[in-house]
């Protein structure tokens, strides 16, 4: 019967009295107690043993562990353990993939070094994202500050308020009263906003992949219901439609709309089941 196939992690540390603000600090002993990791490796081995050696024919003769005794600023230590194939794969498993943005082939080892040349955006098909693979990193850059710039262009800032034509109305302008609704269930949620509706519609959607009981964006409607201008009281707009369409015993609003003065509201609206 073959022997299993053991994986051991092992990390080179250098003990030092300055904290690395980029690599994580463990107490030991006493607060000014600080490690930087100096490099890392799985490796393959029989044993903790055999292990131990390839370490040392790796990155040099160290003790495996950190005292008191030799607990001295710029001590290189080892830090040994098990770890497993995923590890393994995850620091030298071999991905090819063609560059999402010239076609060439491209192979990087482990996934640290693929992560660093892909990224992932939403796109305009419900709430799915697309990973994009990239040969170097001027073709990830390149590829970024065209999609950011896309984006930038497309996008509503939330003091955008485009369903406004007259400027009087915007003078006067309190703000919205909006309302979600679940075209299967028939279900809705009715809110208010001082910023543009559509950045609002946004908030919304990016808070919960299933706000609202929703699989797909196009499971939803939005609409805004009415425009509150000065001399209305916008928490007083928002109860009336909360009850027009029954949105608390049979809809996602959860709590009553508390009259104050100054127009302001003790509670704000909240969705069930968010």
């Amino acid at each position: 019967m073959e022997d299993k196939i053991k994986y051991w992690f092992i990390r080179l540390y250098e003990y030092t009295d300055t904290p690395d603000e980029n690599e994580c600090t463990t107490s030991l002993w006493s607060t000014n107690y600080h490690r930087h990791l100096i490099d890392e490796a799985i490796l393959i081995a029989n044993d903790r043993e055999c292990a131990k050696k390839m370490s040392v024919e790796k990155f040099g003769e160290y003790p495996f562990a950190l005292t008191k005794k030799n607990k001295v600023d710029g001590f290189k230590y080892f830090y040994l353990t098990e770890s497993d194939k995923y590890w393994y794969d995850f620091h030298y498993k071999e991905f090819n993939y063609e560059c999402s943005r010239c076609g060439k082939s491209h192979s990087a080892i482990g996934q640290r070094e693929m992560k660093a040349l892909q990224f992932s955006q939403m796109e305009d098909k419900g709430n799915e994202y697309t990973t994009y693979y990239f040969c170097s990193k001027e073709c990830c850059e390149q590829t970024k500050k065209e999609k950011d710039d896309e984006f930038n262009k497309n996008f509503i800032a939330m003091d955008c308020h485009l369903l406004i034509g007259c400027e009087k109305t915007l003078r006067n302008l309190l703000g919205y009263i909006y309302k979600i609704t679940n075209k299967h269930t028939g279900l809705c949620y009715v809110g208010q906003t001082k910023h543009s509706p559509v950045f609002r519609w946004y908030s919304h959607l990016k808070e919960d992949n299933h706000k609202f009981q929703r699989d797909n964006i196009c499971d939803l409607t939005f609409e805004v219901l009415e425009v509150v201008t000065k001399g209305n009281n916008i928490s007083e707009r928002e109860q009336f439609y909360v009850d027009l369409y029954d949105c608390i015993d049979n809809g996602y609003n959860k709590l009553k709309v508390v009259k104050l003065n100054n127009s302001k509201k003790s509670k704000k609206s909240k969705t069930k089941g968010v």
